[in-house]
């Protein structure tokens, strides 16, 4: 799962209530967050998720059941097999005054597992904004949800909007936090953006249970417990070591962007460009082991997460045209590695700490979108999707305070770095839906499969699908831990039913 399978869930919800604080003078909800939290958010289910949408003066809510089995088991981890939960889900605007120059949005969910130890509060919308009364300009200040690029959102890349990442398969985008000033022409759009803080990705909980970092997700990528030291077998312990919430978050962040061209026909391109704090959060461990003197030597390593910036620019080029859209889109980012120190642990013993250092990458994609297709021999309507991604992504390397190379604990940043796609969905009927998906790496030499058929009667959808991981060599000898070979044991198939009131 990249880099994010390694974040601490408490440090985002801690940070998320921190950052929810900052905004409760001016919006009228409460800003709740991510409490220690699970692994599943149901992309199939989700509202628009529940093929529901809601408008700038309207509201619409949901409750959803959704059942999943993962027929792989993992060894020490079988409860995994199956996950139970329910979902509930808000999404409104209001106009707060009779010119509608004031106006808020939300948009939020909140899920609990009925058989694992988890629980969360996603907020990918909360904001209040004043427009001018010739909706050329607004003003908006929370937790706003814009396309920055093309690239970044199609694909996941997690560079420009945090995301709430707690299942890799059902990954969704949450908006920057800050103040947002927008001018809005015919032919020309401008963005710019400020904030004083960040609030990261949310992904699995984790937590050093008896010397190991363990999680209840499936999508949590483990760290080694056994290592050679000094010509000596060892087992590694880890102990994570939480930092002041201030000090991860208190990352200023500003950027904006350029758009030329009709939002709604024709020609357009778009520039933007930001400094900010990288979405996901990284770890630096102390490189002191103290081994022990029997046979099986013992390390203690520290862990404690930091954050990293970047500057992140992106361009795209599209085309609109009659019921469709062709987009080609560059991204790429330049990070800059923090200054490595070695405080003293909470022994007061001296440290020698290794860091991880994210390297530059660059994306270029295409994508197609058409949305007036017919399925063959049949009067229904069908959506289609091709894109194609080219990634150049250098690992992410590990280096000690005198700048030497250490390791390299998880060097993958994207799922994804050589891979085309193809969706389709389907309106088999008045009430029935079905929805297609494949992708294939060829970096990786594997493939994933999505299949889904909705049923949609009144105020109720009811969902069964399958997703399906698979690598070219699917042999326990295999070691690649990229994305699709790390994750080849994640088959699993799912249902649920969602009411929408």
């Amino acid at each position: 799962m990249s880099q994010t399978s390694l974040k601490v869930s408490r440090f985002t919800g801690q940070a998320q209530r921190f950052a929810g604080a900052l905004l409760s003078l001016s919006l009228l909800s409460i800003f709740a967050h991510a409490e220690p939290a699970g692994l599943t958010s149901s992309s199939s289910l989700q509202f628009e998720k529940a093929g529901v949408t809601g408008d700038a003066t309207g509201a619409d809510a949901y409750v959803r059941f959704e059942s999943m089995q993962y027929p792989t088991l993992l060894q020490g981890q079988e409860n995994l097999s199956q996950s139970n939960m329910m979902e509930a889900g808000l999404k409104a605007g209001t106009s707060l005054n009779e010119g509608d120059t004031l106006s808020a949005q939300m948009d939020l969910a909140a899920g609990r597992s009925l058989n694992l130890n988890y629980s969360y509060i996603s907020v990918y919308e909360a904001s209040v904004a004043m427009t001018s009364p010739s909706r050329q300009f607004s003003l908006r200040l929370g937790r706003h949800l814009t396309a920055w690029n093309d690239a970044d959102r199609v694909w996941n890349m997690n560079l420009w909007n945090p995301t709430f990442a707690m299942d890799a398969l059902r990954i969704q985008q949450q908006g920057l936090m800050g103040l947002f000033l927008a001018a809005n022409g015919t032919y020309l759009q401008a963005q710019a953006f400020f904030s004083p803080a960040f609030i990261p990705t949310m992904t699995p909980e984790v937590a050093d249970r008896n010397g190991e970092i363990t999680s209840e997700s499936r999508w949590f990528r483990s760290i080694p417990t056994q290592s050679e030291i000094i010509g000596r077998p060892t087992r590694l312990y880890y102990r994570l070591e939480i930092p002041q919430i201030q000090e991860l978050i208190s990352q200023p962040a500003i950027g904006g962007q350029i758009r030329v061209g009709r939002t709604d026909t024709g020609p357009w391109a778009r520039l933007s460009v930001a400094d900010k704090a990288i979405n996901t959060l990284f770890f630096k461990y102390d490189a002191n082991f103290r081994t022990a003197t029997d046979q099986q030597a013992r390390g203690e390593v520290e862990l404690r997460p930091l954050a990293q910036r970047h500057l992140v620019t992106g361009l795209d080029l599209g085309l609109q045209f009659d019921g469709g859209e062709v987009v080609l889109s560059h991204v790429q980012d330049r990070p800059t590695p923090a200054k490595i120190d070695n405080p003293r642990s909470s022994e007061g013993l001296a440290t020698d700490f290794i860091q991880q250092s994210p390297r530059p990458l660059r994306a270029t994609t295409i994508r197609w979108d058409q949305h007036n297709l017919r399925v063959p021999f049949t009067t229904l309507p069908l959506q289609g999707r091709l894109a194609y991604l080219k990634a150049d992504a250098e690992p992410t390397l590990d280096y000690d305070a005198a700048g030497q190379q250490q390791s390299s604990l998880i060097p993958h940043r994207l799922n994804y770095t050589n891979a085309v796609t193809v969706e389709g969905k389907a309106g088999l009927s008045a009430r029935w839906n079905l929805g297609l998906k494949y992708l294939r790496d060829f970096d990786q030499r594997g493939s994933q499969w999505n299949m889904e058929v909705s049923y949609h009667r009144g105020s109720w959808i009811a969902v069964v699908g399958g997703d399906s991981l698979g690598v070219d060599d699917s042999s326990v000898t295999n070691g690649d831990t990229r994305f699709l070979n790390y994750y080849r044991q994640n088959d699993r198939v799912y249902g649920g039913l969602t009411y929408v009131f």
